[in-house]
């Protein structure tokens, strides 16, 4: 029997006209479509940090060297100096202060001479020739006083010279003991109310003033200076003792010449016992005439406890004195307004357009209530002024011309305060 294959239909299996697509799965790798690649923005962050910089670099070099970037007459962009008083101008003109609420003291003010500007030390013109230790006491014991002094610590006694008939006295005092009050007793008995006038703060001599008059002034020498080894004496009031005016003797030990802040002075040494007597005391030749005071000087150089027999020579007293009273006449000329130096910190973070600003203004004052604490002051009568001393000095050459002008930078604008000036 043969067997016949019989043939198999095949089975056709239509395909659709489009292959589906297959579902978009994380493990599928057919006809699904590939992601977006994510866009990179690392260039676009390195520009804008290096214009970053480069804005703070310009910022930092314009304030350092005080210039800006402005356009010229010909439309050109450049680097420009800043002027700020004339950039302020040229936004808003300079205005008056404005005057208080209640009405402020518009009416001029009056600037009387300082009393002290008169004080001067007198030249020994009378002895020539060496005297008597007695003598020399009787003729300048009336001009030396007994200085009591009376701290918030302790009472303590310095000595006091007399150099006018109305009144004013040479002395020296230690600034770690700065008194509250100060009586002075004379020759004769009698005591008056003292007080400190002016002050110098590197040698610690000071003046003071008491309400006397037909005083006997002391007599100085400002031209032979001393030599080491001659003879010299003291009058000085001791503490703890009801002697008044001890006459000591003595020589001059040594003597050379210091520099101390500026201030070039002649230092004497002298082996007068002075038994702690405190600071402010003649230093005689034989002559009676005053060569030198002890000052707080030695205290400061030799870094111990009082030592009082260290003295500055007679012309340097002068030399003092006058920086003294040439100071407290600035200081009585400036109209109630106490300013100061502008401290770094403070100008480097606001940067301000001047080195000065105000730190009070007295209630007796005419700018009270007009000029306030923290205003900047740039210029004295279209002056500029950067340091306290330059302010003071152009206030007082200001005085002369019957006002005083003040260049004062507020809140980001500029005022004049006018101040009337009545010199009598």
């Amino acid at each position: 029997m043969v067997d016949k294959l019989t043939p198999i239909e095949a089975e056709v299996l239509e395909l659709p006209s489009k292959p589906e697509q297959a579902e978009e799965r994380e493990d599928s790798y057919g006809t699904a479509p590939m992601p977006k690649p994510k866009k990179n923005y690392v260039g676009l962050w390195i520009c804008f940090g290096l214009a970053v910089i480069a804005l703070c670099t310009f910022s930092v070099f314009a304030t350092v060297f005080n210039v800006r970037l402005s356009r010229n007459a010909d439309g050109k962009w450049s680097l420009q100096s800043r002027n700020p008083v004339t950039d302020a101008v040229e936004q808003d003109p300079i205005r008056e202060l404005p005057a208080p609420e209640a009405g402020g003291n518009s009416q001029e003010t009056e600037v009387l001479p300082s009393d002290a500007a008169q004080v001067d030390l007198e030249q020994n013109q009378s002895l020539q020739e060496p005297v008597d230790p007695a003598e020399l006491y009787r003729a300048v014991s009336p001009s030396v006083v007994r200085l009591k002094m009376a701290s918030y610590a302790s009472v303590y006694y310095d000595t006091g010279i007399v150099i006018t008939e109305d009144g004013f006295l040479l002395s020296a005092v230690n600034e770690q003991y700065m008194p509250r009050s100060i009586e002075a007793e004379f020759s004769d008995g009698s005591t008056k109310s003292a007080e400190i006038v002016a002050m110098d703060r590197t040698t610690g001599i000071c003046l003071l003033k008491v309400e006397a008059a037909d005083l006997t002034p002391a007599q100085f020498d400002f031209e032979a200076p001393l030599q080491v080894g001659e003879k010299v004496y003291c009058i000085s009031n001791p503490y703890e003792t009801a002697m008044m005016n001890v006459l000591t003797e003595g020589m001059l030990s040594a003597s050379r010449e210091l520099v101390l802040e500026g201030l070039r002075v002649r230092l004497l040494q002298t082996s007068v016992d002075l038994q702690s007597s405190g600071y402010g005391i003649p230093i005689l030749d034989e002559k009676g005439a005053i060569v030198g005071m002890t000052t707080a000087l030695g205290q400061r150089l030799l870094d111990s406890g009082e030592d009082p027999c260290f003295g500055v020579s007679a012309a340097d007293l002068k030399q003092i004195l006058n920086r003294m009273i040439s100071k407290a006449a600035r200081e009585e000329e400036s109209f109630g307004i106490t300013v100061e130096e502008i401290p770094d910190y403070y100008q480097i973070m606001f940067g301000f357009p001047g080195t000065l600003w105000v730190k009070e203004v007295s209630e007796d004052s005419p700018m009270y209530q007009r000029l306030d604490p923290f205003d900047v002051i740039t210029a004295v009568n279209n002056v500029p002024v950067t340091t306290v001393e330059e302010y003071q000095n152009a206030v007082q050459t200001a005085c002369q011309g019957g006002t005083v002008c003040l260049t004062v930078f507020r809140n980001g604008s500029y005022y004049y305060a006018t101040i009337p000036v009545k010199v009598s």
